[in-house]
């Protein structure tokens, strides 16, 4: 393709062209062997129009063209690539445009393995950071290739990979020690001994995301309490999870976890939560979305423990009351004199927290949340007892407040949101 039909031509032909077929063709056009342009090697180097970026990594950074290109997805640059010999040559020759190699754009259904690993091929041991979400027509061939030759990436992120990645192709994984960030969320076919395999492989293992896995249990998390770096771990939709499997894992990694989503894990109970609590003092986020044996008494032993909690979400947990919100908003003020009285502290870091659906919350709950000054985000989305004079009252109440979710509540209507948007300028709302 010339530059002319690259650069934005008027032909009514090339724009019926689907921009997937672009990115497929780009690609080849990028990595194919006669695209290496001539004028490199039958001109001077000064001659050469790109000259100036032919220099070393830091000073490359610096230069205009990498300002601009760091800005585009690895799809983009593809796009980008086939605009003319020149920008061919820039983007296919400089190993920091493809340090971050992100697919999650393209078309799940013709993204394969023959234009993933020749993409992948170009530059193997500069890649850091690797995205395949949602590419469902990929198979255990690319994870061999990712596993063998990107010895330096830190981060994969395979959600969604599900339809013909299997055991064997995840297990494959372990054979990359620098891998600090995997995300697994959605691989149903994944089985417990690969996840084993991955842990042992990856000591260095920072965050894990294994939502939605139906054969995370019991073990896995015993697997992941013996793991030597592991702070973060999503275990969303994984009902298989117990109480004597949260406390394993707390007991092994004390004061290691910092991250920890237990959305949708109906067996997991205030027993669980009572035990879990003094052992995860580090705690900095938590998710018990939609825990439907979760009470305020679990949540108050963890109000109370973590101290550095920044992040809380409760929402859609049926019996999530006022008592909760109380718990959050008062201070127990120690004294030497005096004992401390009931769990009721508040995390001085706590700066979000999502409600979502929580319809027993009354009046006098909301006006509990005075007390959490540092809060930046709060959702109060589908609280059919939260009324337009209380969410203006919670607005003048946290100076520090920057979004707000008030959208799904019978009692505030759409204008009642665009009034509190007009007199509250620094705090964005979402309907």
């Amino acid at each position: 393709m010339d530059v002319m039909a690259a650069g934005g031509s008027e032909d009514p032909v090339r724009k019926s062209v689907k921009l997937s077929d672009i990115f497929i063709h780009g690609v080849h056009a990028l990595f194919a062997t006669d695209t290496k342009p001539v004028l490199v090697a039958e001109t001077p180097l000064l001659n050469n129009p790109l000259a100036e970026y032919e220099t070393e990594s830091e000073a490359f950074r610096q230069s205009p063209a990498y300002r601009i290109l760091k800005f585009l997805n690895t799809r983009e640059l593809c796009i980008m690539a086939r605009v003319c010999r020149a920008t061919n040559y820039l983007i296919s020759t400089r190993p920091e445009l493809w340090e971050r190699v992100d697919l999650s754009s393209c078309s799940p259904f013709s993204t394969t393995d023959d234009i993933v690993i020749p993409l992948l091929s170009r530059n193997p041991l500069y890649i850091h950071k690797l995205s395949l979400r949602f590419l469902t027509q990929l198979t255990n061939e690319t994870i061999r290739y990712v596993a063998n030759h990107l010895q330096n990436v830190t981060t994969i992120d395979l959600e969604g990979c599900s339809r013909q990645i299997d055991d064997s192709g995840i297990a494959l994984l372990g054979n990359l020690p620098n891998l600090l960030h995997l995300k697994l969320a959605g691989c149903f076919r994944v089985t417990t001994r690969a996840i084993q395999q991955i842990l042992s492989g990856c000591p260095n293992l920072i965050s894990i995301d294994l939502s939605s896995i139906p054969a995370v249990n019991d073990a896995v998390l015993e697997a992941l309490g013996t793991h030597p770096a592991i702070q973060k771990v999503k275990l969303n939709g994984c009902a298989a999870i117990t109480d004597n499997g949260l406390i394993t894992l707390a007991s092994c990694r004390q004061k290691a976890i910092t991250s920890l989503d237990l959305g949708y894990c109906d067996r997991v109970t205030d027993a669980g939560l009572r035990s879990l609590a003094p052992l995860v003092l580090n705690l900095e986020h938590i998710s018990l979305y939609c825990c439907q044996r979760v009470t305020d008494e679990g949540i108050g032993h963890l109000v109370s423990h973590c101290m550095k909690l920044s992040s809380l979400n409760l929402s859609l947990i049926p019996q999530l009351t006022d008592v909760t919100l109380r718990r959050l908003a008062f201070q127990n003020h120690l004294r030497a004199s005096s004992p401390p009285t009931e769990a009721t502290f508040i995390p001085p870091r706590l700066k979000q927290i999502t409600l979502y659906g929580s319809r027993q919350l009354r009046d006098g709950g909301f006006q509990m949340l005075q007390n959490c000054r540092n809060l930046e985000v709060l959702d109060l989305f589908g609280c059919v007892n939260l009324t337009r004079d209380r969410a203006a009252w919670i607005l003048f109440a946290l100076p520090k407040l920057r979004k707000l979710n008030i959208g799904g509540c019978p009692l505030i209507s759409q204008q009642d949101i665009i009034d509190l948007s007009k007199h509250f300028t620094k705090v964005r709302f979402s309907r």
